[in-house]
């Protein structure tokens, strides 16, 4: 008997050893990617007993049906940021919601940068059906490293849990900004050397002339001379003017001359072409700056003659009186001083940039007070104004995402006009289940491809919402971040139409 007992003890071994699975999980098992890139993916509860969730990796090309039951949309979202083959990585987590959380057979996540063309998904498929409970509630979940993103860069990400009642759209969508490449290579690394911008570009006006400052880039980069592109906003092709560094200073001051009035376009590059920063000034009439002396001279130089003459005769007829004659030439001399200082001109400045994000849903009226507010900006406050009612043209070129982010990142102040309409579209979404699939379908496909989307403004609320609270983490220049953005409203609005994630506008 002890033979066909040892028989089925090895038997049943060998069956055990067969049915431990293998693949990737988002608990241990390392998979070649995640090796690649110097990170490995964990899940489990934050805290106590560890839960172990099992993921297998599918092609999102596979289109799952919709479910029958709701499932309530993520929490906890966080990224962590690694480099990948001298690129930006990022992994997603985020906890599942204990709504709808036992009908769970897998998530999509999606990365998208403003490029739709870069947009990338993991579907991401439970190996047990059923193996989510209520308490999973704090589990970490975590996707496989989304990798070759660029550096320094905003990106949108959402996570969909699936089979849901509701559509992908119902899920709100998170945003992150890849880390520059200083921080995840090192500033020494040769990768990083091609990416280097100078800190500041700033344009002033002298007579008919441009100045054009800018930092230099260390001498380990060996930039031997600079190019200035310039032109007029609607001109042509672009003129180029080299400007050599100075080896024994931090700054480079470059000198336009004689341009015309008008918006221009200023590019710096270096002599390798590979760096580039750009930015715009409007040139106004000039006034030079020797016309007041001139004239206070052609005024003076006869009177300072006159009183030396007048000052002879007197000394030679009244002796007595020559310390009072003395006295009241100086004062002569102070009041010319200072109708000269008069004439001297004022020096222009250059226009800020300001973007005004509003609600195109309230009503006509609103939307015709927002383009009253812009023009007098824009007349009155000698602003360089941007609004999605102006730039039809360039939202269908470059594309809404590219265009909204772009203007969020060159304007020098952004300005949200808060009403009742935009409130209640922010934080819409925000609610659980309160809109139907079907009334959100049809509004999705009745906006317009390009010009000013109707969803447009609850997209920039959300990154301006994001930017506001980087910059209220960031240490050192937050507080100047901070002051870049502005949330406002007219008499027919009230502070509680102000949505809550703008509560750290100024």
């Amino acid at each position: 008997m002890a033979a066909p007992r040892t028989f089925f003890i090895s038997l049943s071994g060998f069956f055990l050893l067969l049915y431990v699975p293998g693949g990737s999980t988002t608990s241990g098992t390392r998979n070649p990617n995640q090796e690649k890139c110097g990170f490995k993916v964990q899940s489990g509860a934050d805290g106590g007993r560890r839960l172990a969730v099992t993921f297998r990796a599918e092609n999102c090309s596979i289109n799952y049906p919709l479910g029958k039951h709701v499932i309530h949309e993520v929490a906890n979202v966080s990224f962590s940021h690694l480099s990948c083959d001298d690129q930006a990585a990022v992994v997603v987590h985020w906890s599942p919601s204990p709504l709808g959380i036992e009908h769970i057979k897998g998530f999509r996540v999606y990365l998208e940068d403003k490029n739709p063309e870069g947009k990338q998904c993991q579907h991401l498929i439970l190996k047990d059906p059923r193996q989510l409970n209520f308490s999973h509630k704090s589990t970490k979940l975590s996707s496989q490293p989304f990798g070759g993103l660029t550096f320094d860069t905003d990106y949108m990400v959402r996570v969909v849990p699936f089979p849901t009642l509701m559509n992908e759209s119902f899920f709100p969508p998170s945003f992150l900004r890849t880390n520059s490449c200083e921080v995840l290579l090192g500033s020494d690394n040769l990768v990083c050397k091609p990416f280097w911008k100078p800190k500041t570009l700033n344009v002033s006006q002298l007579g008919s002339n441009l100045h054009v400052a800018f930092d230099q880039a260390p001498a380990s980069f060996g930039f031997h001379f600079y190019n200035l592109y310039y032109k007029l906003r609607h001109d042509g092709p672009f003129r180029l003017q080299r400007c050599k560094p100075d080896v024994n200073q931090l700054r480079t001051t470059c000198i336009l001359q004689n341009v015309t009035p008008g918006t221009y376009t200023v590019e710096l590059r270096d002599d390798g072409n590979t760096t580039r920063r750009q930015t715009q000034y409007y040139v106004s009439q000039a006034h030079y700056a020797w016309a007041g002396p001139i004239r206070a001279m052609a005024i003076t130089v006869p009177l300072v003659l006159m009183s030396a003459f007048a000052t002879l005769f007197t000394v030679m007829c009244r002796k007595k009186q020559q310390e009072n004659i003395y006295s009241q030439l100086d004062e002569e001399s102070s009041e010319s001083s200072n109708q000269s200082a008069a004439l001297s001109p004022e020096r222009p400045w250059p226009r800020p940039k300001v973007f005004i994000c509003y609600s195109n849903r309230d009503s006509p009226k609103h939307t015709s007070v927002i383009q009253s507010f812009a023009y007098f900006l824009q007349d009155f406050c000698n602003c360089e104004v941007v609004l999605d009612l102006w730039e039809h043209l360039e939202m269908c070129k470059e594309g809404q995402m590219s265009w909204l982010s772009r203007q969020l990142d060159d304007a020098n102040y952004i300005i949200t006009v808060c009403s009742k309409g935009l409130r209640y579209y922010v934080e819409k979404k925000s609610r659980r289940g309160k809109t139907p699939v079907s009334r959100r379908t049809t509004s999705s496909s009745s906006a317009p491809v390009c010009g000013s989307g109707s969803d447009l403004f609850t997209v920039g609320v959300a990154m301006v919402a994001e930017k506001l609270r980087m910059a209220k983490q960031s240490e050192g220049g937050g507080a100047q971040e901070l002051n870049r953005y502005m949330a406002v409203y007219f008499d027919y609005s009230t502070e509680n139409d102000i949505p809550t994630m703008l509560s750290l506008a100024p």
